[in-house]
């Protein structure tokens, strides 16, 4: 949907009746181009991607096993610095832009739940960002329809997608367990039969 507010000559949109006039909007020229922290996300975004491509294999390797990094040469701390200043300048401006309860909700929900189902470090990245996508539009659409704080319904979404998940892992390993104990128990009794059978030989 589109509406025209009578502040701005552009129209605003409108999402379920959330209006973004209501932000600070961007002007230029006297005609507003949106709110001011959407473009300010769009570009922390955007230098979170091109960071994030360019040192990926390096932030990989000094993360996960810096004694490897170092014995390739490789100078961990101006990585580590660059990737911990720029997780802190997303942050803040993640606090102005949703809150702080948003924020934390999304730094860590989406990818601890993304570690549940898979170890691939490639696969939880792009689970995570299809998490915290998901997460964001379903818990909006919630807050909307029960008429309730955003970043709570929002952040409560994403822990009952953390919920969901960890029941999935749980379930899955309890299958696993199930279904390797009869294996294991049916070599252990292979094995003493072997045992006994060699025994009585022997005695004989």
């Amino acid at each position: 949907m589109r509406c025209y507010c009578p502040r701005f000559p552009v129209p605003v949109l409108n999402f379920f009746g959330f209006n973004l006039a209501a932000y600070g909007q961007l002007e230029i020229g006297g005609t507003s181009i949106g709110p001011q922290y959407l473009y300010v996300m769009l570009g922390m975004l955007l230098v979170n991607i091109v960071f994030l491509t360019l040192s990926y294999q390096r932030l990989k390797i000094t993360t996960f096993d810096p004694e490897f990094a170092t014995s390739l040469g490789m100078r961990s701390t101006w990585i580590n610095t660059a990737f911990m200043f720029l997780v802190s300048v997303t942050v803040t401006a993640g606090f102005n832009a949703a809150g702080a309860i948003l924020v934390i909700a999304l730094v860590i929900t989406p990818p601890a739940t993304a570690y549940l189902l898979s170890k691939n470090l490639p696969t939880m990245i792009a689970l995570t960002v299809v998490i915290a996508v998901v997460g964001a539009l379903a818990g909006f659409w919630f807050a909307y329809v029960l008429n309730a704080a955003t970043s709570a319904a929002i952040s409560v979404f994403y822990g009952v997608l953390f919920v969901l998940a960890l029941a999935i892992e749980r379930f899955i390993k309890l299958r696993r367990r199930r279904l390797v104990r009869p294996e294991a128990r049916s070599v252990a009794t292979a094995k003493r039969h072997d045992e006994y059978t060699a025994t009585v030989q022997a005695g004989a």
